[in-house]
């Protein structure tokens, strides 16, 4: 494999690891957020206690209502000890009142504060969302480039290996043809030496019988005229 497309697949590996961890960030933070607002416990006590406190709230001014109308049609004419003791009760359910105002404005504060922090974290959610689709956006955009890179270096490359393929093709050819054409000068060089070789053969044969026969004349010769008459005894 090209050592461009291994670096092209780790960096595509590096980004694709980059996105799932701001995935798996994505998934942790709408987890909490569904958690928050799935949890009913906090929210429900609180709405529950409520709707109590407002109901006790009525019932005591609707006593309240019905003590004042009672005081003032009694009052001037007996402020005795039964009346002492209901205005005291008025004044204790009053209190009980407010005690239980503050501590609904108490127990309001925590869920403000969840509702601010679900507020809190559905906005850095939804900041991570544009991110990661940005950043995929731009990782898609990089991809088709690399995509299309790497088509076109593929393309050469094809290319390459088919003409690397057409000139072993052409180059083995050549070989073989000029293999051929030394085997066929080698064959024909060898028959023309064996040629001369049994020309030689025959030539050397030839010299030795023509020698021979010199050699035979000139004894002959010689021995004719050591007999020839005119010879000195």
């Amino acid at each position: 494999m090209p050592k461009f497309v291994e670096k092209l697949e780790a960096k595509n590996d590096a980004e694709a690891e980059v996105v799932s961890e701001m995935e798996k960030e994505v998934f942790n933070l709408d987890e909490k957020l569904q958690a928050m607002r799935s949890d009913p416990s906090d929210k429900e006590k609180l709405e529950k206690e409520k709707a109590m406190l407002e109901e006790d709230i009525r019932k005591f001014h609707a006593l309240i209502d019905g003590f004042k109308l009672k005081i003032g049609d009694d009052l001037q004419y007996d402020l005795n000890k039964s009346s002492m003791a209901k205005l005291e009760e008025f004044i204790s359910l009053q209190q009980q009142s407010q005690d239980k105002d503050s501590k609904l404005k108490e127990k309001r504060s925590p869920l403000t504060k969840n509702l601010s922090r679900i507020d809190a974290v559905e906005s850095q959610l939804s900041v991570v969302e544009k991110e990661i689709q940005e950043y995929a956006s731009t990782c898609s955009a990089e991809a088709k480039r690399i995509t299309e890179d790497l088509e076109q270096e593929m393309h050469k490359l094809d290319k390459t290996e088919r003409e690397e393929d057409e000139f072993l093709k052409t180059s083995s050819a050549k070989l073989q043809d000029l293999i051929k054409k030394n085997d066929e000068e080698i064959q024909k060089c060898a028959h023309e030496l064996l040629m001369l070789v049994d020309s030689v053969s025959k030539y050397k044969e030839s010299m030795e019988s023509t020698l021979l026969n010199i050699r035979r004349d000139v004894s002959e010769t010689a021995e004719a005229f050591t007999r020839a008459p005119w010879q000195l005894s």
